[in-house]
């Protein structure tokens, strides 16, 4: 038995520094994880976060060792925020569907972090 998924990809626009630098630089693997989820899903996700250049990172107040710097590497992380579900279920589905070893939700700001760290092993947080 063949199983299609009908993957709808994720835009430049959607993943690029929202400096204005137009700096675009993913992880193939990470963005098919990323698709695939938002297929799985089954709703459509806003980025709200993609990668970031270093100083669009210290200005957000991101970690230096951030998962969305895209300046010398790739970056292995989004913020998303579900349109049509609640983020619970975005949080739970992520750490069910096993693609990111990295997976916070921010409640007071209905987003969810997705990543994928090579370095450690499996972070869930659900932070209030």
């Amino acid at each position: 038995m063949t199983v299609m998924l009908k993957m709808q990809r994720f835009q430049g626009y959607e993943l690029k520094c929202k400096c204005g630098c137009g700096l675009l630089n993913y992880d193939n693997l990470f963005l098919m994880k990323l698709e695939v989820f938002r297929d799985l899903l089954g709703s459509r996700l806003e980025v709200t976060s993609g990668c970031r250049c270093i100083e669009y990172n210290k200005a957000v107040g991101g970690k230096t060792s951030s998962l969305h710097i895209a300046e010398g590497k790739t970056a292995m992380a989004a913020d998303v925020a579900p349109l049509d579900v609640k983020p619970q279920k975005v949080f739970i589905l992520a750490i069910k569907a096993g693609f990111f070893n990295e997976v916070i939700w921010y409640r007071d700001r209905a987003f969810v972090h997705l990543g994928i760290d090579p370095n450690q092993k499996d972070l869930f947080v659900d932070v209030i």
